[in-house]
């Protein structure tokens, strides 16, 4: 039976490799993360053009039920350079296959007492990974 390593690696990593996944892989998709985290609660737009492809877009269902779309450009530009946010992030899950991985991910935002959830969909390309997609939701925080 073949086992996958299932779990977030912080700091040093081996070169450790289980079906195709690479221990090192999991430091790195955290680090996408915390760049995405960073680049939102304190307005370092750079960091979240590091970790987003220009490509990527972000969906969510509108009050009507409807789907809702920003691309990556018009999401960028909701934020401002320098401008730090009360709004927390944590990793909640992480699963890496190949060249892909999933995170799941909360954030809580103060100023609208609301968590946010989002799925993130990372690729590893040749200059590393980088999120193509995300889907959101919230829930008031209780």
């Amino acid at each position: 039976m073949k086992h996958l390593v299932r779990a977030l690696v912080i700091g040093a990593c081996a070169t450790i490799m289980t079906n195709g996944v690479f221990a090192n892989d999991f430091a790195e998709v955290g680090k996408v993360i915390q760049k995405y985290f960073d680049g939102t609660e304190k307005g370092q737009l750079q960091l979240l053009r590091e970790a987003f492809l220009p490509t990527a877009e972000i969906q969510y269902v509108l009050e009507d039920g409807s789907l809702g779309r920003l691309p990556f450009p018009e999401y960028v530009s909701r934020f401002q350079q320098g401008r730090q946010i009360e709004r927390y992030g944590r990793l909640v899950s992480m699963d890496v296959t190949g060249s892909t991985a999933v995170a799941k991910v909360e954030i809580f935002m103060a100023s609208r007492d609301r968590v946010y959830t989002d799925y993130i969909l990372l690729l590893k390309l040749a200059d590393g990974w980088r999120i193509s997609n995300k889907v959101a939701t919230f829930r008031d925080k209780f």
